[in-house]
């Protein structure tokens, strides 16, 4: 180690001392104790919220209690020997002066401006506490509260998809500016646990505009997510320079990757990110954590990067075939040039005789096999839904009708699929199948529920039902399309489905009055 580094661990450990931060307080003691303060502190908030409500004072009455309350919750929150129990019931009495606030000031100022408020009200709260996993929340609100004031409101959802994007970039891009000042130990005891807030919620958005993971539940992530994204020369760029970047920031931190193979990795990847617009500001944050030795961020952002792939599968930009084809090539270019170290050591270890080395090589063997399987596992469900698309059978649902004005949104339609008119099975049920019989149209009017997979009766198809919450729906209840295209799809009376001998169904058009094709 050089004396550079010495000295800076040794001024980040006199900063850490100075902060004088008890952290020696298990976990499961503070959870229990948080949750019963918690749970005290709220009855005592709802004579406060009646009492503004009977004053009717005003919003800028309000805002000035909002920020009493706050003043009052961080001067109790800075106290010195803070029981925990008084310091976890500070916290529900901070967050009702903080809702308050926000409300006031969104109805005494224009709206992005005062999301913009708001969120510099979460920062400088956050400097004025003590308690790092306080300064986490409020760095999370922070960024969280940045987003809408960068938001063109009365946008397009095509124009506000972008815009999230781009505000996403700036939110990351403030992250890295803040943690370049965050490496002088003076301000990093400070800034990092409001950064670590901040960047959650960073990693968390951009896997919500990514959309759905493939392995992942079926959470709701509306039109931002789901909406179809051409593939824009801008978005593109962007993302596959944020990777070569990352690529640099990792060359320059660990000499172990300064090998030819590692250019060939990095090249591959930034390729791959091309067609992924959210994956390449991750890799560059993931770059940023390794080097900085912050490896649970890293492993955080290892994480986002995982669901940001495996949303690809959703994405409809590409064909499921073209998106197969582009996973099995990557794949087969990452698998060879790994292969070009296992094939180093296992020569080395044949020729000197070291075992350890054996072993070294037989580790790297595994991630590979590993990675192989994550994309075989991909493809294969590619190729088992391109197939049921190109064989199964066809059946025509008619769709019910539905409110105009939740008919057309944006690029893609809400569908409402005839369902049996008895009763909708409860939660209970993990699995339902709806029964219905197939006309000489093709056409399926569903009759039944049934709760397991038994065969159907002549002239009768099973189809499987996935469940929405407290519903159930027909495979999906969207269909998504190019802008510009909404009137071709208005005249939709049936959604045309293949349907698979379990009952498995996939949705592949909509159909007219006359079951023509649209």
């Amino acid at each position: 180690m050089n004396r550079d580094g010495l000295q800076q661990i040794l001024e980040e450990a006199n900063a850490i001392a100075a902060a004088g931060e008890n952290g020696s307080r298990p976990w499961h003691i503070v959870l229990v104790l948080a949750i019963g303060a918690w749970l005290s502190a709220l009855p005592l908030l709802l004579p406060f919220f009646l009492a503004l409500n009977g004053l009717d004072a005003g919003h800028a009455a309000n805002a000035g209690i909002g920020v009493l309350t706050i003043a009052a919750a961080v001067a109790c929150l800075r106290r010195r020997q803070l029981p925990i129990l008084l310091e976890q019931a500070a916290f529900p009495v901070l967050l009702s002066g903080g809702t308050v606030l926000a409300y006031s000031l969104y109805h005494l100022v224009e709206g992005r401006f005062a999301f913009f408020l708001m969120a510099a009200t979460a920062a400088v709260v956050a400097a004025a506490l003590p308690q790092s996993w306080l300064r986490s929340i409020f760095g999370a609100a922070c960024a969280a509260l940045l987003v809408p004031a960068l938001l063109e409101p009365k946008a397009s959802l095509g124009d506000r998809n972008l815009q999230l994007w781009l505000a996403l970039h700036f939110i990351a891009a403030t992250w890295l500016g803040a943690r370049l000042a965050a490496r002088n130990p003076r301000w990093g005891v400070a800034l990092d646990p409001f950064l670590a807030g901040w960047l959650a919620f960073t990693l968390s958005a951009f896997a919500y505009w990514a959309g759905p993971a493939m392995l992942g539940p079926p959470l709701d992530f509306g039109p931002a997510g789901l909406a179809v994204r051409e593939l824009q020369p801008l978005t593109c760029g962007i993302s596959a320079a944020c990777t070569i970047a990352a690529m640099a920031i990792l060359v320059r931190a660990l000499p172990a990757v300064r090998q030819w193979w590692c250019l060939g990795i990095a090249l591959t990847i930034a390729a791959f990110t091309c067609f992924l617009p959210a994956i390449g500001i991750v890799f560059l944050l993931l770059a940023i954590c390794v080097a900085d030795g912050r490896y649970r961020l890293a492993a955080a952002c290892g994480i986002a990067a995982a669901w940001i792939t495996s949303s690809a599968y959703y994405d409809l930009s590409l064909p499921l075939a073209h998106k197969a084809a582009l996973f099995a090539l990557a794949g087969a270019l990452l698998l060879a040039f790994c292969l070009v170290p296992l094939r180093r050591r296992v020569r080395l270890a044949q020729a000197v005789a070291m075992p350890q080395e054996a072993h070294i090589g037989l580790v790297h063997a595994g991630l590979a096999v590993s990675g192989i399987a994550a994309l075989a596992i991909a493809n294969t469900v590619v190729v088992r839904n391109e197939g049921l698309i190109a064989s199964g059978p066809v059946v025509y649902v008619a769709l019910s009708p539905r409110d105009p004005r939740s008919l057309m949104q944006g690029d893609y339609m809400q569908l409402a699929v005839s369902l049996p008119r008895d009763e909708q099975p409860g939660e209970a049920y993990d699995t339902v199948y709806a029964i219905g019989q197939l006309g000489p149209d093709k056409v399926l009017r569903l009759e039944r529920y049934q709760h397991d997979g038994k065969a159907p009766g002549n002239g009768e198809v099973l189809v499987k039902l996935e469940r929405d919450g407290w519903r159930w729906k027909l495979a999906t209840d969207a269909w998504f399309f190019k802008e510009g295209a909404a009137r071709k799809y208005e005249k939709a009376r049936y959604g045309e489905y293949r349907v698979a001998p379990s009952g498995r169904a996939l949705l592949v058009g909509l159909r007219g009055p006359d079951l023509e094709p649209l």
